[in-house]
């Protein structure tokens, strides 16, 4: 974080924000962790998501934070988790701490795990354990009563834009990711509840509708995510030289300098992501940091 806070007083000083194609570019991991973000799917929402929230809905949203992936896996070694679910990854693989989290997964009470495919996460489980299987991004999502759906991303520019699965599942009995939370949030929370889960799992755009009257530059969001490119997320210091502080423009920021010290007989490993490597997958065999597949041959 002070690296970053560092790359920004450096902006700051040439005066980068605002002029085009000279400003930060932040990507926040790969799209689909940008757009859950961008949802408000973090630990420690901020007040203002979370008042919007209560009166899109009705009702009070807790205001107590939760874990982030390290605090979880404390939590779970220490048996404090009863009900673990999991929307997608390989958690158990993906922590700093495989086998500490493995053993953490295991004094759950209830582990459940909504995925495309099979992973190790899935046979190190709690006491019980429930798989879900769901359609995936590029699968077909055509059984709903106003027929098929489209979703929608968020790429690593901040563009919005739409997509549709043209693949025929592998099973018909596969249902969607907004199905099955919205079917467990009705199961769980009865049919009087304020929010009207069925609705929301029938119909996507109903949920695009609370979107775009809970966060902000969503507006009309159903009818600008069906347009050709898309749209852009407004970024008030590329778009106007503006600053969410309590003076309206950018503060610049002093950060210790900190540094790794090996002990006498010791090296300092440090690793990276080669180009098309994304967490424990690969994704291409053409690797330009380590001239794969030459390499290989």
């Amino acid at each position: 974080m002070d690296t970053l806070r560092e790359i920004i007083n450096l902006l700051l000083l040439q005066g980068n924000f605002g002029k085009r194609g000279a400003g930060a570019c932040p990507v926040r991991g790969h799209s689909n962790v940008q757009g859950d973000r961008t949802m408000g799917i973090w630990e420690k929402p901020s007040e203002g998501f979370l008042a919007a929230l209560d009166k899109e809905f009705g009702f009070t949203t807790p205001r107590v934070h939760g874990y982030d992936s390290v605090e979880t896996q404390h939590a779970l070694e220490k048996g404090e988790v009863d009900v673990f679910v999991s929307m997608g990854g390989n958690f158990a693989a993906a922590g700093s701490d495989t086998v500490a989290l493995e053993e953490g997964l295991k004094k759950a009470g209830l582990t459940v795990h909504i995925s495309t495919k099979p992973n190790r996460a899935h046979v190190v489980h709690g006491k019980t354990s429930l798989i879900l299987p769901t359609l995936g991004r590029t699968d077909t999502d055509d059984k709903h009563p106003g027929g098929r759906q489209i979703l929608s991303v968020e790429d690593s520019m901040s563009v919005i834009h739409s997509t549709q699965g043209r693949l025929t599942p592998i099973s018909e009995h596969l249902l969607s990711e907004p199905v099955i939370v919205a079917r467990m949030a009705q199961a769980v929370l009865g049919d009087n509840h304020p929010v009207d889960w069925r609705a929301m799992a029938e119909d996507y755009d109903v949920i695009r509708d609370h979107i775009s009257r809970v966060i902000p530059g969503f507006e009309d969001f159903n009818a600008r995510v069906r347009t050709k490119n898309g749209f852009v997320l407004p970024n008030p210091p590329r778009d106007t030289r503006t600053f969410a502080t309590d003076i309206g423009k950018a503060r610049f920021t002093v950060s210790p300098l900190e540094y790794l010290e090996a002990p006498a007989g010791h090296l300092i490993l440090q690793t990276v992501r080669s180009h098309d490597q994304y967490n424990t997958t690969f994704y291409g065999l053409d690797d330009r940091y380590r001239a794969f597949p030459k390499a290989a041959a």
